[in-house]
């Protein structure tokens, strides 16, 4: 059986809950009397509390922003390391593949390191966008070629 507090009502029985023993929570039921299942934010007290006992707009100011910057060099330093592993390359290598624009429209947007699937050979770079766009074609060229006509009109 799990711990649990001494209810408020009762100390001496075991909680039920809602800070109430057995008896006195099927009672509180019955009669549409339970108290609320959480504490209510101490600064917004019509709110209920999300953390530290604020609201969760006040929790949301409270915490220091994350800079952008700070996102991207994290981003960077672990998937330089993790992606030069899983392509047998080096982190150098890797961060030079990164720099480069995408293959199709020259973006430098979310580069992704575009692979062969098949044989495991890098490509080049591709942009987030056209790297998953090859992935939900299969990298089939036959049905690329095929979506194309179709956008030009021709099927």
């Amino acid at each position: 059986m799990r711990a649990s507090k001494a209810p408020f009502c009762h100390p001496e029985r075991i909680s039920h809950g809602r800070g109430l023993c057995g008896p006195c929570y099927d009672k509180a039921r019955r009669e549409g009397n339970l108290p609320p299942k959480s504490v209510n934010a101490v600064c917004h007290p019509k709110e209920r509390h999300l953390a530290l006992g604020l609201c969760a707009k006040c929790y949301a100011k409270s915490r220091p922003p994350i800079s952008p910057e700070y996102n991207k060099s994290y981003w960077r330093k672990n998937n330089t390391k993790y992606t030069g592993k899983k392509f047998g390359i080096s982190s150098d290598e890797v961060e030079k593949l990164w720099k480069e624009p995408c293959r199709i429209c020259g973006s430098n947007d979310r580069p992704c390191i575009d692979h062969c699937h098949k044989t495991g050979k890098i490509r080049g770079t591709l942009c987030h966008r056209h790297n998953r766009a090859l992935g939900f074609f299969g990298e089939d060229s036959a049905l690329l070629i095929k979506a194309a006509r179709y956008l030009e009109g021709l099927e």
